[in-house]
């Protein structure tokens, strides 16, 4: 899974009193999902002619066809998401507040192998393997995380402190 960045935001409480802050953020993604499917038929016909004139001459000729059909197809749907949220967050008299949200993104590919068992209305059937890949897109809800830090104060000599 991969971070991808939607918002990056900072606040600075420079007031004796605790502030509260909203964060919003929107982020629209689109998802894609696809098929591919491969399918072959192949039939074979034999046939074989034998003749003669027994203990004399006897002769045999024939011959065989093949006959198939190979087939690809794919599908593919897409579909847009918007999310969309606001976070609040409290910030102590000097205290800096520094918002960050992503969300996750993976790609998936997957191989797959399959048996088609076609059943006929009089009940014979027919059975051949398929195989294909399954591509899609998947995005996680947005995270976010918050850390605060104190700001440095050059002028009075103060450090700067992480909490």
């Amino acid at each position: 899974v991969t971070p991808e960045y939607v918002k990056s935001i900072s606040h600075h409480n420079d007031t004796s009193l605790v502030q509260e802050e909203s964060v919003t953020y929107s982020k629209t993604v689109t998802k894609t999902s696809s098929w591919s499917i491969s399918n072959k038929i192949e039939s074979t016909l034999e046939v074989t002619v034998k003749a003669g004139i027994p203990n004399l001459v006897e002769l045999s000729s024939g011959f065989s066809l093949a006959v198939g059909v190979e087939q690809s197809s794919s599908l593919e749907k897409s579909e847009s998401i918007t999310e969309s949220d606001t976070i609040n967050v409290k910030i102590p008299p000097g205290k800096t507040m520094d918002v960050e949200i992503t969300v996750g993104k993976a790609n998936i590919d997957l191989d797959y192998e399959a048996k088609v068992k076609i059943t006929c209305m009089n009940g014979s059937q027919l059975v051949f393997p398929s195989k294909g890949i399954y591509t899609d897109l998947h995005f996680s809800e947005g995270i976010h995380k918050g850390e605060m830090r104190q700001v440095c104060d050059i002028l009075n000599n103060k450090h700067s402190d992480r909490m």
